[in-house]
């Protein structure tokens, strides 16, 4: 079988195929068009489909059965022989155990869920191979609190809240102390302790200090940060989401 007419627009890309959850066990793919893992051919999704962690296979979870805590990452996956495309979810970032007759594949997100076995409901937003995903729980996900006096770099673990595909952190950043300001400073290449240079951002007293920003991750998910000053405001960092590059 050829190449689909389209392919030479979506090579090595994604156009569309955005992604979101719809209950506790369900996410959703989008429409959209991508290569597939290989850019050997495209693969065509025209509507929407939800894939169910509780189903075994195809639109389903690929082995196994579902862990708590644990992130999974999602596919779009296609028969060649019968041209159907479904979706798939696996622990594997790469290496999916693909249901029979499906041979193509592309990772197109990736979801988590809690303690109790339940998705992070979340969307996706963005067209191409980079995705922004963006929690709808944003009360219990603190990264820092309370911190203060940390003129030293502090090296911080976000795997809760973004995988190990991750590239940078969506986090908003204040001053937990409303009567007195703090700079923070975060490492530009996470692990390195800010020798490739920090981004540095004053927060002023009072809540309107607040602001959303974006933050780069290594590999484990980690960022490091710091403040300038050994006593006064302390300061709260809370995820929001993640940006995903596919």
């Amino acid at each position: 079988m050829g190449r689909h007419a389209q392919f030479a627009d979506v090579v090595n890309n994604i156009n569309g195929l955005t992604t979101y959850c719809s209950s506790n066990t369900q996410v959703v793919i989008r429409s959209g068009i991508s290569s597939d893992s290989d850019n050997t051919y495209a693969m065509t999704n025209s509507g929407e489909i939800t894939v169910n962690i509780t189903v075994s296979g195809v639109n389903g979870l690929d082995t196994g059965s579902e862990a708590a805590n644990t992130w999974y990452f999602i596919y779009l996956i296609k028969n060649l022989t019968t041209g159907t495309v479904a979706g798939l979810l696996s622990t594997s970032s790469t290496s999916p155990t693909m249901p029979s007759g499906y041979t193509l594949k592309r990772r197109i997100g990736a979801v988590r869920n809690n303690a109790a076995s339940n998705f992070l409901w979340f969307d996706s937003l963005g067209g191409g191979s980079e995705k922004w995903i963006k929690f709808a729980q944003i009360t219990f996900d603190s990264l820092v609190s309370g911190a203060a006096g940390n003129t030293a770099w502090q090296t911080v673990s976000a795997s809760s809240w973004a995988p190990s595909t991750a590239v940078a952190l969506d986090v908003t950043i204040g001053p937990n102390d409303t009567n007195s300001a703090v700079r923070l400073q975060i490492s530009k290449t996470p692990g390195t302790a800010g020798v490739n240079g920090y981004r540095s951002k004053y927060l002023s007293s009072g809540i309107s200090a607040d602001d959303e920003i974006i933050i780069p991750c290594n590999a484990s998910q980690q960022f490091d940060w710091k403040t300038d000053n050994v006593s006064g405001a302390t300061v709260y960092l809370t995820a929001n989401g993640y940006i995903d590059r596919l």
